[in-house]
């Protein structure tokens, strides 16, 4: 019981195997911040990979959580490491105001100046034998001014329900046709949710196609509100709208029934592959801010294949998908697994 309990805690995951307990490198602590990635091959070869400079006599850290649970908000992350690892997160990201959840303070952008930033902090209490967190609405940081509490929690709550309201499998578009191997359109997750879907039918072709239209609506009105243009929301309406019209792009190459509902839709919405390239760079610069320009980053990656692909449409080999392509693999190629660099 005593070994399982400390498998569960400092085991590290071997790919498609098993999980391995390694002398060194599960004595890193954790940090939402990290300065280095484990990485681990199938045959279970283990490297610590630095994400960024690294100065001498800084700690090494790494992230028991995935990219993408990083890009949680601090409450939701802190929640997990608990759940998952019995502590609570005190790293240099959780005790500043959240990241993911800020705004521009409406006080700089009504007076016509360069906005600060607003964010959600947290302040820990005891009750009884329990923890708890309470949340207040930072300060401007740089006017100073006090929010308005209830505007901002009312808007985010607004938008979020209005996001929510959309199918999961287009929200997660991104993750889906970012993954390796994905197909030109996966359906995996909207028979998942819905049912069954047959694409040769017009009807379920319809609904693909609006659904992704209806996403890529959401991040054009949602662009429309300034102050909220440093929340988690905006990045992730963004990142979700590009590939959005990136699948209705690749869905208008399929076959017929959704050939003609991803065209009808191009045209109606006059999507062009500039909003697509701008969508995935909203996305890739909250990605930056989280993680530093400088840091390794398998999303960013990502991201940049993904505009190299929009770039793709007006026509494939052009010096700007190549580049594209290369800062994507450069990236890339660091946080690959052991043994994979000449794959």
């Amino acid at each position: 019981l005593r070994f399982l309990q400390v498998l569960r805690v400092n085991g590290i995951e071997v790919p498609f195997s098993f999980t391995g307990l390694y002398n060194l490198a599960c004595r890193a602590n954790h940090s939402c911040a990290p300065c280095c990635r484990v990485s681990v091959a199938e045959g279970g070869q283990l490297r610590i990979v630095a994400l960024r400079p690294i100065l001498a006599g800084d700690e090494v850290t790494v992230s028991y959580l995935s990219e993408l649970e990083l890009l949680e908000v601090g409450s939701v992350r802190r929640k997990m490491l608990e759940t998952t690892w019995d502590f609570r997160c005190t790293c240099s990201r959780c005790s500043a105001p959240d990241d993911r959840r800020s705004t521009l303070c409406r006080a700089c952008i009504g007076a016509g100046r360069p906005s600060g930033l607003v964010a959600l902090q947290t302040r820990t209490v005891q009750l009884g034998g329990a923890t708890a967190e309470l949340e207040s609405w930072s300060v401007c940081s740089k006017c100073g001014a006090v929010p308005e509490a209830s505007v901002l929690t009312e808007s985010e709550n607004i938008w979020v329900r209005r996001y929510e309201q959309l199918p999961s499998w287009c929200r997660d578009s991104l993750r889906s046709f970012l993954a390796p191997k994905a197909p030109k359109l996966s359906i995996a997750a909207i028979e998942e949710e819905d049912g069954p879907v047959d694409l040769q039918t017009q009807d379920e072709a319809t609904y693909v196609a609006q659904s992704l239209a209806d996403m890529i609506q959401l991040h054009r009105d949602f662009a429309q509100v300034e102050f909220l243009e440093a929340h988690w929301l905006a990045a992730d309406i963004a990142g979700a709208s590009a590939a959005a019209g990136l699948l209705l792009y690749k869905g208008a190459d399929g076959d017929r029934a959704l050939s003609d509902a991803c065209k009808d839709t191009i045209s109606r919405l006059e999507l062009k592959p500039e909003e697509i390239s701008r969508a995935a760079e909203k996305r890739l610069q909250a990605v930056r801010g989280v993680f530093g320009e400088d840091t390794f980053s398998v999303e960013a990656a990502q991201l940049l294949r993904l505009k190299a692909l929009a770039a793709d449409i007006d026509g494939p080999g052009g010096m700007e998908p190549m580049e594209l392509r290369r800062r994507s693999f450069e990236i890339a190629l660091p946080l690959l697994p052991p043994g994979k660099h000449s794959a």
